[in-house]
């Protein structure tokens, strides 16, 4: 899942200056439905390829959330509160990988 997410962090970014935010944000999100969907059909007999499998592809999910939001949250701002809202938007991502990892 981390590894997922570092890789597509950046490609995220390089996205983002291509084509703006809406389609790493579209394809996050579909990408996050899919690893969502596939929690569903957990059970105590479900392979680790499967489980790894949801994890890596939530993990890509979040790494292409990370430009779009960060992007999105700093262009709006004066330059003195770009620190605040890099923080707040790095904050509620990990709040939301923690809170979508933890079952």
């Amino acid at each position: 899942m981390a590894i997922a997410l570092a890789v597509l962090a950046t490609v995220s970014g390089r996205l983002v200056a291509a084509r703006g935010p809406r389609f790493p944000l579209l394809l996050a999100c579909v990408l996050l439905a899919i690893g969502a969907l596939m929690f569903l059909r957990l059970d105590p007999h479900t392979a680790l390829g499967y489980l790894a499998g949801a994890y890596v592809i939530i993990g890509a999910g979040f790494g292409l959330i990370t430009g779009p939001v960060t992007n999105i949250a700093l262009s709006g701002l004066p330059a003195d509160q770009a620190a605040m809202a890099g923080a707040l938007t790095s904050t509620s991502r990990q709040f939301g990988t923690a809170v979508t990892t933890n079952r």
